[in-house]
């Protein structure tokens, strides 16, 4: 019997790294957030700029 897919799951986790990114980005500063693999991590790297990728879908908005 496999493991289904729990919701109430996912939005914990989902409100834990939103808390995360809550306290620690700070506004002005442009960031890459990542999977760190193989580690099964999230990373939060400050960036010199905005990435071009999100630049470019901004621009289309």
């Amino acid at each position: 019997m496999g493991i289904g897919w729990q919701g109430g799951v996912c939005l914990a986790f989902a409100d834990e790294v939103l808390c995360w990114l809550y306290g620690t980005v700070k506004e002005n500063e442009d960031y890459i957030l990542q999977f760190a693999h193989p580690f099964t991590r999230l990373e939060l790297l400050q960036a010199p700029s905005c990435p071009d990728v999100i630049t470019r879908h901004v621009e289309q908005l």
